[in-house]
């Protein structure tokens, strides 16, 4: 192993040790330089605050994300890259296209889920709603497509940041009456 490339990350005063999201040479953009993709927290005031950002290799800045925590790379083969935030700060997630990262939406109160693929309905997204204790699955275009109960759960051991953790969402693989299952641990 040898060092290929050493592209310096920048960084607010008091950051602490960033976490690295994402790493390509053309998904962000089509040019052929490294994008690099991470946050950070930093202090300030006494407070702490996070912000994420993507660089290329030429230390260009190419998007900040002021009060983000985090951030994917949302992709499906044949479909249009994307990049979902998640505030942990305010409980909300965000929604940008690439490569102008227009904002599409906004999920207030809960983190929404990357797209994944039902056998017989398409695309979709989800997220737990917890103020009425459903998931909530959407379509690409973000209208609410089904809101499933789950009636006897104790969302307070099942439901991690607002998102279920470890989700299966089908129609097909539990069983194959074309139903809509939603495993979880």
């Amino acid at each position: 192993h040898s060092l290929w490339k050493t592209v310096p990350l920048q960084l607010l005063p008091g950051a602490d040790i960033p976490s690295i999201f994402h790493i390509s040479e053309n998904k962000i953009n089509s040019d052929d330089n490294i994008e690099i993709g991470y946050g950070y927290y930093y202090l300030t005031n006494g407070n702490y605050m996070s912000q994420c950002k993507i660089v290329n290799e030429l230390e260009e800045e190419i998007f900040t994300m002021n009060g983000i925590s985090s951030f994917s790379m949302d992709e499906i083969v044949g479909l249009p890259t994307k990049i979902i935030t998640y505030s942990s700060q305010n409980t909300v997630s965000k929604v940008y296209s690439l490569p102008d990262f227009i904002l599409e939406y906004t999920c207030s109160g809960s983190y929404l889920s990357k797209r994944f693929q039902l056998e017989n309905s398409g695309i979709k997204y989800y997220y737990v709603n917890l103020s009425d204790e459903s998931v909530e699955i959407l379509n690409p275009d973000f209208t609410l497509w089904k809101s499933v109960g789950l009636p006897g759960v104790n969302y307070s051991e099942y439901i991690v940041g607002g998102e279920l953790d470890q989700a299966l969402i089908t129609q097909n693989k539990v069983n194959e009456d074309d139903e809509l299952e939603i495993a979880y641990s």
